[in-house]
């Protein structure tokens, strides 16, 4: 492989406690040399947040490797704090927020969030104020942390759809409900070299929008944690599973 590039392993929606033995059963079939992890949300069921540890303890069996989540629509508004501070020193947590890093001499930008729908859900239409506004403005927010990142590679992850087109295989009436296509302008006005999401369990692993690859990186779509590698040349950078 080229000396110049980056390896990385993906997933999303283990949904712990349910998804423990399928996550187990994955991460002892990877044989992959990963510089980086990128968990794209719903790492537990329903804000159970006692089985998150566990999901990190299973995942450190691939090695020390650096972990980089987003908070999934699972991982409740109301835990996000605790989260942050009782895994704060092991994981980056990327709430509508960007790095920096260089990994085998590539500059690397991650910009992570949850992500918006274009139809939020009635629970959230009931109970977050304002959730439509909030989704929309989201997509500025994220547009501007992408627009200043000034590194070699710059990479998306979001746990909601930022388009629809890995969405094919979920029911099309559903899919407002499981993102937003504001994303897509973004994807494609910065050449993002990756785009990393969840959230769909049915939908496509994988699509183009423009020249940029977009996973849909969810556990129960895979049943295996997905190997990404991303390498510079003069010619650009391409990305391929």
């Amino acid at each position: 492989m080229d000396k110049l590039s980056i390896n990385i392993i993906a997933t999303s929606d283990i949904h712990a406690p349910a998804g423990l033995s399928l996550l187990r059963k994955a991460t002892s079939s990877v044989n992959f040399d990963a510089d980086i992890m990128i968990l794209a949300g719903d790492l537990i069921d329903r804000g159970k947040k006692e089985y998150y540890g566990e999901v990190l303890r299973i995942l450190d069996s691939l090695g020390d490797i650096p972990k980089i989540a987003v908070f999934g629509n699972d991982e409740f508004d109301s835990i996000k704090e605790d989260l942050k501070k009782e895994f704060g020193g092991e994981i980056i947590f990327l709430d509508d927020g960007a790095l920096t890093m260089v990994i085998s001499g590539i500059s690397v930008g991650i910009v992570g969030t949850k992500g918006s729908l274009e139809r939020p859900t009635s629970w959230q239409r009931s109970n977050i104020p304002g959730i439509s506004r909030i989704y929309e403005e989201r997509i500025s927010t994220i547009g501007k942390l992408i627009s200043e990142l000034k590194t070699d590679v710059r990479i998306l992850v979001s746990h909601y759809a930022p388009t629809f087109r890995t969405l094919a295989g979920e029911d099309p009436s559903t899919w407002k409900f499981l993102g937003h296509r504001g994303y897509e302008e973004i994807i494609v006005k910065n050449k993002l070299s990756l785009v990393v999401h969840g959230h769909s369990h049915r939908g496509l692993r994988k699509a183009v929008i423009g020249s940029t690859p977009v996973y849909n990186v969810a556990l129960p779509l895979w049943k295996e944690l997905v190997c990404i590698s991303i390498s510079a040349s003069p010619a650009g950078l391409n990305s391929f599973l």
